[in-house]
């Protein structure tokens, strides 16, 4: 039976599920583990629709994590990474778990430029986290929906964050240097409406 206080005095390996989350802590810093939890938490009830049955809480955080461990390899953009393991978890419950409101976000959140890597985002304050990952979230469901099989196509192999931003540059018409600006329009309107 392990809780946030076993985490941070010790840190042991292992998974541990807390307030919604599952962490894999080994050999992570207590503050880093803390501050993940903290940031995660309280961006957590802006992002995700409330669920109380703990069976699909466990499922979809073992899901989400899955999802990343499959893809590891890839080295993926923190948004295709994210994005991808939040639709899967849509896909596997069967139902939305991403609120629609996490829209609003995207629509007037000022900073448009994606994160590049994870170490960024947990030194962000909570808006900019649920920016992230909200985009994350309704970009990747805005590509399945609009472009089947795009993303697939993107898992293929390993490829700069670079090389990924061109494949959707062209995919979608929209030129690079605009594109982080467009694309939240693009998905508002589709998904708002």
């Amino acid at each position: 039976n392990f809780n946030m206080d076993t985490v941070l005095s010790g840190c042991l390996p292992g998974f541990v599920f807390k307030e919604r989350y599952l962490f894999y802590c080994q050999n992570a810093s207590k503050i880093t583990v803390f501050s993940v939890f903290l940031a995660a938490n309280a961006a957590q009830f802006k992002i995700h629709i409330q669920e109380t049955d703990l069976d699909e809480i466990v499922q979809a955080a073992i899901c989400h994590e899955l999802t990343h461990a499959f893809s590891i390899h890839l080295n993926l953009p923190v948004w295709l990474n994210e994005g991808i393991a939040m639709y899967t978890v849509d896909k596997f419950a069967g139902k939305t778990t991403v609120k629609t409101e996490t829209l609003e976000f995207i629509e007037t959140y000022p900073h448009k430029k994606p994160l590049t890597n994870y170490s960024n985002l947990m030194s962000r304050n909570v808006d900019s986290i649920v920016y992230t990952y909200a985009r994350a979230y309704w970009l990747t469901r805005y590509l399945e929906l609009n472009y089947p099989g795009f993303i697939r196509g993107l898992l293929v192999k390993r490829q700069s964050k670079r090389k990924i931003e061109q494949q959707l540059s062209l995919k979608t018409g929209i030129p690079l240097k605009d594109f982080w600006n467009e694309i939240d329009k693009k998905i508002v309107a589709q998904f708002a409406s």
